[in-house]
């Protein structure tokens, strides 16, 4: 087991080469994360000009919301992004063959061989307005809620994930992940707001079906929530439920996948 902490590093180290011999790009895309902040903050603010709260959701619960929704991004385009918009390529044009013969999981290299070092910057942006805002609570938060705060971030940013791969896990049968990306990126709008928003059984789908919901609101609810060791149980298990599907549908795909050889 110890062959992966030392192959992801050497992974690490190869990509942030490669990010630092872009820089133009490198500052671009910083300054791209740096405005789906600012964009969605100033969304709820102006919102919340207009109204008192949204679905129960008090204005300084939803830039709890918005701070989980920026660090779930900042995890997920640090760790995943670039490897997931790699990934149905690797798939329709047969490249997938030079990973499945490597003597590791060949999940592994697929979902984290490239590192986004200017998202990391990001990411340490994005810990820094969540300090802030925490600070600025309007009540005393103990301890224990903001651990389970940042744990349950970092299940939230995993159940996205999985989901996202379980999604483009349906290239191995169509070839062509046009449809699927778009249908993913659709899916994700349903993780940006209040889950009490929605219509009861919407929200039920989105814990129990496609658990969005799980994704940014409920670790919102871990900072403010009486019992926060609760609403982190819900996010673990909900991480530990969409892993399942997503290695479920990952193998169904690779026995489908004809390689380039085929």
């Amino acid at each position: 087991m110890m062959r992966y902490p030392i192959l992801y590093f050497h992974m690490l180290k190869f990509s942030a080469q490669k990010s630092l011999q872009f820089r133009l790009d490198f500052f671009f895309r910083v300054v791209m994360d740096c405005v789906f902040y600012a964009v969605h903050f100033g969304f709820f603010g102006v919102v919340m000009q207009h109204t008192t709260n949204i679905g129960g959701w008090t204005p300084f619960y939803l830039q709890v919301l918005v701070v989980a929704i920026c660090l779930v991004d900042a995890l997920n385009m640090t760790f995943f992004s670039n490897n997931m918009w790699a990934f149905p390529a690797l798939v329709s044009k047969g490249d997938l063959d030079i990973y499945l013969v490597k003597p590791v999981s060949t999940r592994f290299f697929v979902s984290l061989r490239d590192f986004a070092l200017n998202s990391f910057v990001n990411l340490v942006v994005a810990i820094g307005i969540s300090i802030f805002v925490i600070v600025r609570s309007p009540e005393p938060l103990s301890w224990l809620s903001i651990c389970c705060f940042y744990l349950a971030i970092v299940f939230g940013t995993l159940i996205f994930h999985f989901l996202h791969f379980t999604l483009l896990c349906l290239v191995f049968w169509t070839q062509n992940a046009t449809g699927i990306a778009g249908l993913s990126f659709t899916m994700n709008k349903l993780s940006e707001y209040p889950d009490s928003m929605y219509p009861k059984w919407l929200r039920y789908a989105m814990i129990f079906v496609l658990p969005y919901a799980l994704v940014a609101a409920f670790p919102a609810r871990v900072l403010f929530s009486q019992n926060p060791v609760e609403y982190l149980g819900y996010v673990v298990l909900g991480a530990v439920c969409v892993f399942g599907l997503s290695q479920a549908v990952w193998h169904a795909g690779l026995r489908a996948y004809g390689s380039a050889s085929s």
